[in-house]
């Protein structure tokens, strides 16, 4: 047994091995010690080898998920080893001879279908990737759905594209992993990451695999024109022929996520959004908007917040029929009433394709058909909703038959397919009369007891069955005299008991073995003809799932519209975002809680004034003002109602967000790296049809740096993109500086000043802010008084000092500005109308760093220096 497992822990040496032994799972070696620590479980050992004593551990099968759960959750891969045949089979070949097992599957984080290792409101994503010198493949499929897709993009938008998929397993093949580009992205990921042979990733193999595996004989009817598009969806197709074995899952035709349909959001985007991560418990956008009856609903929702689309006309219709459940409140909360009740049968269905599931997923599919018949009566007495939604309920007719068909299961099955009972009577007649056969035998036990009672005078005579001993006839030792030699078989005897058998119990005996046996094959046998029935519908079953996702999606929207005071967009094609009364729907809960009120901001962006510069103190609301314009726009484009009273949104292409402030120390960068980094990104890939949102670019550094890298980078998006932009800054300074700027408008954030007392008002107005107020809302953060007082002395001398140098700076410019330009093509000229004297006196101004002395200094110099030119 222990060279039958070494041999098989061969094959997976990357997998802890869940060895089947009769009742348990068994773990040996390394194995055992590593798993005993993570399952928190005894580690005991079998066995010796070099009279060394073998670790192991074990978890019962029947009770394996709660295990595996950890494990995988741990960062594991585990093999699942079963037993091919019984012990009685085995023994056929011989005395000695060694059960047949096998792995029959392997159980990874992107291939789990138990529930407890799923999240039932998010897609479980399966991502490979492949790549050449320059775009990348990715195909990312969720077994639990059929989900599948693919897309092709640059190599340097991988980082944001893994981000947003949030995959659970990552393919890559050797090639890619050696790839220094992409060496540090990989590390982000590496707890998740599979190494895969390059030979998995070929292009010709892996379109006869897709052939294979979809029945085709051509590969044109697939969207996979591109070589490294077959070679990403092949990947996928060949893992999970490795990993799940001969129980291959139903996955739809993979579809592209083409880059052009969708509104693009890069990473630091989704994280500054906090779409679907927060640095506070719920308080992500989809925790907030996620109110679906259905699992299948809060996948849809998830997918489409992912992947916003472009399309005007889509979203128009999406509006539409959004607005019909927001404007008829009964319509709204009767489908949420009906859709409480339905099911996650979309992975149930999933779960038994596979050959994982049991009765209980086709009872759930059935609850889930229940509740399609319902809505579709409810659909035929309601005209307009019919009417409006046709599209949908078109997929959902026609479900009555196979509800029939399907109905034959108990309230109540069992988890295993083997303990049968899982079909209800009057079902089968042969099944309810087998069935009857074992009550019988029961009834015919019962009265066989009486009779040996009577006929043996012994009254505590009983009838009685276990397992292992079948059933028997016990009565006390010291009755066994009264018993008949020839009518009862002696059987076993207790230290107080005898046991016996007779002819008459072995033969109700056989007929209750046979009918139970019988009773197990006819059951296994209709649920096998479903389960037929269920693979030739999966199509059919697919549609209908998405129709009620859809419909979750729409009444949910509408339901969280209400709830939140949200109004209709207009979606329009010019490049504009008109906002009345805009809010942050997540900031306005959290003070709605604290019984404060949020103040709702205006935000106007069109050809006249398309960027705003928004200065203003901390706390005072710029970041707030700056996410919820962007989270407007992005609600917008997947078709649902926006945190506004009026809204008037231009298609955006993408959203870029630099928000906040963070270092990546792990690779090295600073915060002001970091900024800069994320700031390139925007630069170098927005469009007039983006919109940007920046807050304290150039903070990281010096004043005038800072200063300076702000100004050309508001600059060079007025100039060369031309898109929607809010700048928001402390430097007060650029307002000068953006007067020169034909489509650019100053704001600031309201704050009143009393006694000495700061008032935030959250309110954008337009204009300028006159200071900061750091020190202000130091003190509101309770620093100690001393602090305060001597950072107002520093700030006092700091701004006479600036303003001193402020002086000197213009002085010095409108001097030099006066003095031709020596390194132009009249340099010779000026040579000879300047003395050596007065040249050494322009190269000292021009080297001379101002930003290191002292006014007085300063002051010095330039009598110095008049002095050598008089």
């Amino acid at each position: 047994m222990m060279q039958q497992y070494l041999d098989l822990k061969d094959k997976y040496p990357d997998c802890i091995l869940f060895y089947r032994m009769g009742d348990f799972y068994e773990m040996f070696y390394e194995d055992a010690v590593k798993s005993a620590t993570i399952l928190d479980i005894a580690l005991t050992k079998r066995g010796k080898e070099k009279n060394q004593d073998i670790p192991m551990c074990g978890v019962p099968f029947h009770a394996y998920q709660s295990y595996l759960e950890k494990l995988i959750k741990a960062g594991n891969r585990v093999a699942i080893c079963e037993q091919l045949e019984s012990p009685e089979e085995a023994k056929k070949r011989g005395y000695k001879a060694v059960v047949k097992r096998d792995v029959v599957r392997v159980v990874t984080a992107g291939t789990v279908i138990e529930d407890n290792l799923l999240d039932p409101k998010a897609e479980n994503y399966l991502l490979a990737v492949c790549a050449n010198k320059q775009k990348c493949a990715l195909a990312w499929a969720d077994i639990t759905t059929g989900n599948f897709n693919f897309q092709l993009i640059n190599k340097n938008e991988l980082a944001d594209k893994l981000a947003i998929i949030a995959a659970r397993e990552i393919i890559l093949s050797d090639n890619l992993l050696a790839d220094q580009e992409l060496k540090e992205l990989f590390l982000e990921y590496k707890e998740k990451l599979v190494n895969f042979p390059d030979s998995y990733f070929a292009t010709q193999k892996n379109k006869e695999i897709l052939k294979d595996y979809y029945q085709l004989k051509f590969t044109d009817g697939l969207a996979l024109q591109d070589d490294l598009a077959f070679a990403s969806c092949g990947a996928i197709i060949s893992y999970l022929q490795v990993t799940q074995k001969e129980q291959l899952p139903v996955l739809n035709l993979p579809q592209t996520a083409e880059q052009s349909n969708y509104l693009e959001l890069d990473r630091t985007s989704l994280n500054s959004l906090e779409i679907f991560n927060s640095s506070e418990k719920n308080n992500s956008i989809i925790a907030l908007l996620d109110k679906c009856m259905t699992a299948q609903g809060s996948r849809f929702l998830r997918t489409q917040l992912a992947r916003p689309i472009k399309d005007k006309k889509k979203l128009e219709q999406r509006l539409k029929q959004l607005s019909y459940f927001y404007e008829q409140n009964a319509q709204q909360d009767n489908l949420r009433s009906l859709l409480k009740n339905f099911p996650d049968a979309e992975r149930a269905m999933h779960k038994l394709l596979i050959g994982k599931g049991s009765a209980r997923e086709f009872l759930i599919i059935v609850n889930s058909l229940k509740v399609i018949l319902e809505l579709v009566a409810y659909a035929d007495e309601h005209a307009e909703f019919a009417e409006f939604f046709a599209n949908y309920l078109k997929k959902l007719q026609n479900f009555s038959e196979l509800f029939i068909e399907f109905n034959i299961f108990s309230e109540s099955p069992p988890l295993l397919l083997r303990e049968g009972g899982f079909i209800r009577p009057g079902i089968d007649d042969e099944l309810d009369r087998l069935k009857n056969l074992k009550s019988n035998a029961k009834e015919k036990i019962a009265e066989l007891e009486v009779k040996y009672r009577e006929a043996t005078s012994i009254n505590n005579l009983k009838i009685r069955a276990t397992n292992i001993m079948g059933y028997y006839i016990e009565i006390p030792s010291s009755q066994a005299g009264k018993m008949n030699q020839e009518e009862f078989a002696h059987k076993q005897t207790l230290a107080n008991n005898i046991r016996y058998t007779s002819r008459d119990l072995q033969q109700i005996e056989a007929e209750l073995a046979n009918s139970a046996d019988l009773v197990l094959q006819l059951e296994l046998k209709i649920f096998a003809e479903l389960l037929e029935k269920l693979r030739a519908n999966f199509a059919r079953f697919s549609e209908a799932f998405t129709s009620i996702a859809i419909f979750d999606f729409y009444s949910n929207l509408a339901y969280v519209a209400h709830k939140n005071g949200f109004c209709k967009p207009e979606i329009v094609a010019k490049n504009i975002l008109e906002i009345s009364g805009g809010f942050h729907p997540v900031v306005k809960n959290n003070l709605k809680l604290m019984a404060e009120d949020f103040t709702a901001n205006d935000c106007n962006l069109a050809k006249e004034q398309l960027m705003w510069l928004i200065t203003g103190p901390n706390m005072a609301g710029k970041s707030t003002f700056l996410r919820q314009n962007a989270l407007i726009i992005l609600l917008g484009q997947i078709g649902s109602y926006v945190p506004a009273t009026q809204a008037k949104i231009g298609v955006t292409d993408r959203i870029f967000c630099r928000v906040g402030a963070s270092d990546d120390l792990a690779r090295g960068r600073s915060t002001f790296m970091v900024e800069m980094l994320e700031a390139a990104n925007i630069l170098n890939n927005a469009t007039e049809r983006s919109f940007i949102i920046l807050d304290e670019i150039g903070r990281g550094t010096a004043t005038f740096d800072g200063a300076s890298l702000a100004g050309s980078i508001i600059k060079y998006i007025h100039d060369k993109v031309g898109a929607r932009t809010l700048f928001a800054t402390h430097y007060h300074e650029l307002g000068d500086f953006i007067k020169q700027l034909t489509n650019f408008a100053s704001y600031h954030v309201l704050v009143s000043e009393s006694a000495g007392q700061i008032n935030f008002k959250h309110q954008i107005v337009k204009g300028l802010a006159s200071k900061s107020y750091g020190v202000a809302v130091a003190a509101l953060a309770g620093m100690p008084k001393e602090v305060i007082s001597d950072a107002k002395k520093l700030l006092a001398d700091m701004e006479e000092e600036a303003a001193l140098k402020d002086k000197l700076q213009l002085s010095l410019f409108e001097q030099a500005a006066d003095v031709p330009n020596t390194t132009s093509a009249n340099v010779n000229a000026e040579s000879e109308r300047l003395n050596k004297e007065e040249l050494e006196i322009l190269e000292n101004l021009k080297n001379l760093n101002i930003d290191e002395i002292t006014p007085k200094q300063a002051m010095d110099l330039i009598y110095e220096y008049q002095k050598q030119i008089k």
